[in-house]
Order: structure tokens, then sequence, then C-alpha cells
């Protein structure tokens, strides 16, 4: 429980609660300005992406002042708590406007998830009909208002961002100074 004290009083706390609510604020913005579409454009998840590599940067930059030595693992492990809380924060703007704010905009979301399907199997993948059709029952059947759709959707989303992490942590460690013991 300590830890979990410690971490919330920690700049990656500060950090990833910014870019969450940066994301959350994003997704809200693009549903009032009517450009809900940019959600699901090729540019908006790299966006994301770097805010959320910004403040990986800017978190254990700050965290590795207060610490001698900042190993691999402990840093892995920040970047994954970080993760956690961007991913949560940014992801409730989802069920706010499905749920509460909007229930059209799931079936809005739907078929714009088709379209982009539709176009993604006309121009770059070549499948068999019976293969697309089989993807488009799937678009159709899923239930973006649901409790079970968010926990999936969070849950890819903070393994694919780990993933990341585990590469970003090699370079985001303060390596131990073999020869520090001869300074003292």
């Amino acid at each position: 429980m300590e830890k979990l004290k410690l971490f919330f009083r920690s700049p990656l706390f500060f950090h990833s609660m910014n870019v969450g609510l940066i994301l959350f604020a994003a997704r809200i913005i693009m549903y009032l300005s009517h450009h809900w579409e940019i959600v699901f454009s090729p540019g908006y998840s790299p966006l994301s992406f770097v805010l959320i590599a910004i403040a990986w940067v800017l978190g254990t930059r700050a965290e590795k002042q207060n610490h001698d030595s900042y190993t691999y693992g402990k840093t892995f492990w920040g970047l994954v708590k970080m993760t956690v809380v961007i991913v949560f924060i940014s992801s409730l703007a989802d069920p706010i406007l499905y749920n509460l704010i909007d229930p059209s905009l799931a079936e809005q979301t739907r078929a714009i998830s088709m379209e982009k399907m539709e176009i993604m199997f006309t121009q770059q993948i070549k499948i068999s009909d019976e293969m697309k059709d089989l993807q488009m029952e799937e678009i159709k059947k899923m239930d973006l208002t649901s409790l079970g759709f968010y926990i999936q959707t969070l849950v890819v989303r903070i393994i694919f961002n780990a993933l990341t992490a585990l590469v970003f942590a090699i370079f985001l460690r303060k390596k131990v100074d073999k020869n520090a013991w001869l300074n003292q």
C-alpha cells in the first residue's frame, strides 16, 4: 500500500495523469467538433503513442533524479504503471460518450469501422469474400456500449503499450556506475 501511495506522489503519476487527461479530452473534442472519424484515422494512434512516449520520458527523467540507480526492471514497471493510468483515464471517454452522451455514436463508430475495414480489404489486403463477410459480421456484432467490450479494449491497449515499454525501458534506465565506489 505504501508503494502505491509513493506512486501517486511521483512524477510518473503526474505525467501519466496529464497525458491521460489530454487523450481523454481529445476524444471528447473530436466528438463535439463532429470529427469522430479522426479517432480512426491512421495518424491518431501514432500521435497518441507519441504523447505516451513523451510522458514516459519526462516521468522517468524526473524519477531518475531521486535514485542512484534506476534499473531496467524498475524502469519497466514504472512505465507499465504509467501506461495503466494513461490508458484507464483516456479510455473512460468511450463509455461516457457511448452510454451517457450519445448512444447513437456506437452505431456511427461501427459504420466507420466497417468503412475502414472495407478500404483495407480492397486496397491493402487481398482476402476471400467469405473472410471479408465474416469480418464485417464481427464488426456488426460488436457491442461497444458493454462493460465487457470496454474491459477488453482496456486490456488490449495496456498490453500493447506495455510491450512497447519493454523496449523503451532499455533506453530510459539509469545505469549504475560500476566505479562509483572509487569516488567515495
